[in-house]
């Protein structure tokens, strides 16, 4: 049986929204700046790390923003996302490896396997890694947000399968 990462994190986290998402496909609308936000950048990081213009991770970006529920305040800062956009500058690697790219890995003892699509795999240095493209609420801390994703499930299962994908 083939087992999604974000359906397994999403049951052991509340099991009445996987309930929605996963039987009745239907996703309850929480709609917040926030997570607004992380999603278009995540669209403008992985445009960028397909290899695509800026103009066009904001075309790609510009597509989302205009499907999700929005007001003035939301407009605003996405604007101001645009913005720390034109300044970001990604950094260089040896290798990318893979964007956005489905790897399972098996669970051990069963006949199950986990799939992840990991943001960003590379090889830097001649080591692989992980990098993530998120946003944060004002609300996080960043050591608690840190120590939090050292734990996290996708982290734990994407080092598993991308050592194995890769073989390292």
């Amino acid at each position: 049986m083939k087992l999604n990462v974000s359906a397994i994190k999403l049951f052991l986290d509340d099991q009445l929204d996987w309930y929605y998402a996963y039987v009745l496909k239907r996703v309850p609308l929480r709609s917040t700046t926030a997570l607004g936000l992380g999603t278009l950048w995540h669209v403008l990081m992985e445009e960028l790390s397909k290899g695509g213009s800026r103009d066009k991770a904001k075309e790609a970006a510009r597509v989302v923003f205009e499907s999700v529920p929005r007001d003035h305040d939301f407009a605003k800062d996405y604007e101001d996302l645009l913005n720390l956009f034109d300044l970001y500058q990604e950094p260089k690697f040896d290798e990318i490896l893979a964007v956005e790219e489905a790897i399972s890995t098996p669970v051990p003892l069963t006949d199950h396997v986990v799939i992840g699509r990991p943001d960003l795999v590379i090889r830097h240095n001649r080591r692989l890694w992980h990098k993530q493209n998120r946003t944060l609420s004002v609300q996080v801390a960043i050591p608690a947000y840190l120590a939090a994703a050292s734990r996290d499930l996708h982290e734990l299962v994407y080092a598993k399968a991308i050592s194995e994908h890769f073989n390292e």
